[in-house]
């Protein structure tokens, strides 16, 4: 098939839905399609500049800088392109099928371009609404949550009849709002360079260091400085050393109350290998958004063996990867969460036998495997582009 990408963000690697494009469009390509993505540079410099033997097409546009939206998304390190019908035209030429990342304008104007071209069209639902009411103070409103999940739906999803849904849960929030599509769970995937280290570092011994470690964007949804302060109350205090691997408007904050701890936070952004070795030589990967769509971080993390303790929120997917309650702590409960670190911390026995059933839970979420549930979707756009809309689970 030819498959057109429509995502913002694809130049630089630096958040997830960027991470999930370039992966499914690489795995799709090495399937043996021919796969093009239309996205907005980030800067100039980070423009990707086609070389012979790629295996994906770019089509750049630019920026769409709102005022205000603009500074704000900047913040969150979100790059919104502008819509451009001459590129998006050039693009889709001998297309069969568009697949759309965001709810913004570039994926607005590229589905009314493919339904002028008759090339069918399906969506991903990579945005959750707590993404933006938890950094504007409205995260618990449901109230507002549920009028962005309608405004979403009226202004793109309504328009697709197939979408991509990274967990269950976000399809289950999907039916409850009503959107009419048929919804596919299929999980973002994890690439197989995640797994344990070939000779995994030993237990920390007495008195030395134990590096945890947390990865995503520091913003109010992510709630990080609930382990900064469950780390205060540890028996551990002293010895934890946590890595925040991620950045975000958050980040002066968890620097001031990471001052609080014994041993200051490591707090940065690290590339795929650099983070591939901190969480080869972490006891602990920590997750606590209190809103998540899947959290890939959370499942590269049990790739590599790693034992997760994850906030059991309503507001998040991330549960699912627990696989008992060991790994699950009352949202926001700093008590609870430093009473879960110090269990995994007391019994290095029971931990290490767990990371390898963690390690091998994640098989199921390897990103062939989901690669393949994808391209079914897209096949099955193409060939039934006059069937009508029904909600349900595929």
């Amino acid at each position: 098939m030819h498959i057109v990408f429509v995502v913002d963000m694809y130049d630089v690697q630096k958040n997830g839905t960027t991470m999930t494009s370039r992966r499914m469009a690489e795995a799709l390509a090495r399937r043996g399609h021919e796969v093009r993505v239309i996205y907005a540079a980030s800067s100039d410099q980070d423009r990707i500049r086609p070389q012979a033997g790629d295996l994906v097409r770019p089509f750049c546009v630019g920026q769409l800088k709102v005022p205000v939206l603009y500074q704000f998304m900047k913040a969150q390190h979100v790059t919104m392109g502008r819509p451009d019908e001459a590129v998006i035209r050039q693009a889709l030429q001998g297309a069969d099928v568009v697949h759309l990342f965001l709810p913004f304008p570039l994926e607005k104007q590229a589905l009314q371009v493919a339904r002028q071209m008759h090339i069918p069209v399906t969506a991903a639902f990579h945005l959750q609404p707590e993404n933006v009411s938890y950094n504007i103070g409205l995260g618990r409103s449901k109230s507002f949550n549920r009028a962005i999940y309608s405004f979403f739906k009226q202004y793109l999803y309504q328009y697709v009849s197939r979408i991509h849904c990274p967990s269950e849960f976000i399809a289950r929030q999907l039916q409850a709002h009503q959107y009419q599509a048929r919804l596919y769970v299929i999980s973002n995937g994890v690439p197989d360079l995640f797994r344990p280290a070939a000779l995994p570092p030993p237990d920390p011994q007495p008195g030395a260091e134990i590096p945890i470690i947390m990865v995503g964007r520091l913003s109010p949804e992510k709630n990080q400085a609930v382990l900064l302060k469950a780390v205060l109350k540890s028996r551990y205090a002293k010895r934890i050393r946590v890595t925040l691997a991620g950045q975000g408007p958050d980040e002066a904050k968890l620097r001031r109350l990471g001052q609080q701890l014994p041993l200051t936070p490591e707090i940065a952004y690290f590339t795929q290998p650099e983070l591939l070795v901190k969480l080869q030589n972490s006891v602990l990967y920590v997750h606590t958004a209190s809103a998540e769509i899947e959290a890939i971080a959370c499942l590269e993390a049990v790739a590599c063996g790693l034992v997760p303790i994850i906030s059991n929120s309503e507001q998040s997917a991330t549960p699912q990867f627990a696989l008992d309650e060991r790994s699950l702590f009352q949202p926001d409960s700093v008590d609870d969460l430093a009473h879960k670190l110090d269990y995994w911390l007391d019994h290095p026995q029971e931990r290490q036998a767990m990371g390898k059933q963690y390690a091998a839970s994640a098989e199921a979420y390897r990103l062939d495997k989901v690669t393949a549930k994808l391209e079914q979707m897209l096949t099955e756009a193409v060939e039934c582009q006059q069937e009508p809309a029904a909600v349900r689970y595929v």
